[in-house]
């Protein structure tokens, strides 16, 4: 179905509009000849702005064929249609009222959005996140979080989870989804995630819109993020081996009497942050659910002392006496 536009004093087509799945029944101008109407065999109203040759509007409400078209001739704002569906549709213009509504809603949010800005100067962290919330916009609400992990208000935080309908609970999970996915944005994704958890069931949880797809994206990056954090944390230890090694050259003292010392600090508390992580693993302290955590580390334990460091590496029950002949060759 195509509606084309004539010159009549050169007979040169002007326009061309497509879009009726049928033939184009009925025709007419409206809005001081700027638009047209046209209704088809597909029982479709289009509504044309002639000088785009766009169609801005379709009607669907008849069944068959549109055969009658009329507007009103003193106010073209009324039209009435007529189908083989045996239905008579009389259509109102009601552009001005959606833009008046339109430009409320405008106005609504801008004085909302000067609110959140206010509320986040005042440190009004509850305030401000509902705010977040209401007007949709998820990094709003990620810099208020990150806020108050800054200045260490967990509580809080818990406090603000916990006061979250069942509605926010699938929005806020969906927003923590799309968090997770940067390394930057990991630490308040997880403190959310972390919030809710201690907030509500897994059973209120599971009924929150698309959790499935929602848990297959936050596993994956979660364990990419913990590897990256052991990582870390492996580094720092090297780090504390070298500066031990090199006091005397740097002349500082680490507290340290002897590198058998060091070992054994290193050790022990390598061995606390492997037994948390067992722990989490396992479904212990606050963690309601199993957490993403990595298959290796802590060594295993044998009366009350760690044996090895595994995932986290250094010495194991195997290297002692390497370390013995490193020390050996240092005395000499």
């Amino acid at each position: 179905g195509t509606v084309k536009v004539w010159s009549v004093t050169n007979g040169a087509c002007l326009k061309t509009m497509e879009g009726h799945d049928g033939s184009v029944l009925k025709l007419a101008f409206v809005c001081s000849g700027m638009q047209l109407l046209s209704t088809g065999s597909d029982g479709l109203l289009k509504l044309w702005t002639i000088k785009t040759s766009v169609c801005v509007n379709t009607f669907d409400h008849h069944t068959d064929k549109v055969w009658a078209l009329a507007v009103a001739p003193s106010d073209d704002t009324m039209v009435v249609t007529g189908g083989a569906d045996s239905v008579i549709n009389v259509w109102e213009d009601r552009t001005a009222d959606l833009e008046e509504e339109a430009r409320k809603e405008s106005e609504e949010k801008l004085l909302l959005e000067q609110d959140l800005s206010n509320a986040l100067r005042n440190k009004d962290y509850r305030r401000a996140a509902m705010l977040a919330f209401e007007l949709k916009q998820p990094f709003r609400l990620l810099r208020v979080v990150q806020e108050m992990l800054q200045i260490g208000e967990d509580t809080e935080l818990n406090s603000l989870v916990a006061s979250f309908n069942p509605e926010q609970v699938g929005i806020c999970l969906g927003y923590v989804r799309d968090w997770n996915t940067t390394a930057r944005n990991a630490q308040a994704a997880q403190a959310v995630l972390l919030a809710m958890l201690k907030a509500f069931s897994v059973e209120q949880l599971c009924k929150s819109e698309g959790i499935k797809e929602i848990v297959d994206a936050l596993i994956p990056y979660t364990e990419r993020h913990f590897e990256r954090l052991e990582e870390a944390l492996q580094r720092t230890y090297t780090l504390d081996l070298t500066l031990h090694a090199m006091r005397d050259v740097l002349g500082t003292d680490d507290g340290f009497d002897d590198d058998a010392e060091m070992f054994e600090w290193t050790i022990d508390t390598k061995g606390s942050h492997a037994a948390r992580f067992e722990e989490i693993e396992e479904g212990g302290g606050d963690a309601k659910v199993k957490g993403a955590v990595a298959e290796e580390g802590g060594g295993e334990e044998e009366d009350g002392e760690m044996q090895g460091w595994g995932s986290w590496g250094g010495p194991t029950e195997d290297d002692d006496g390497a370390w013995a002949d490193v020390e050996e060759e240092e005395e000499e």
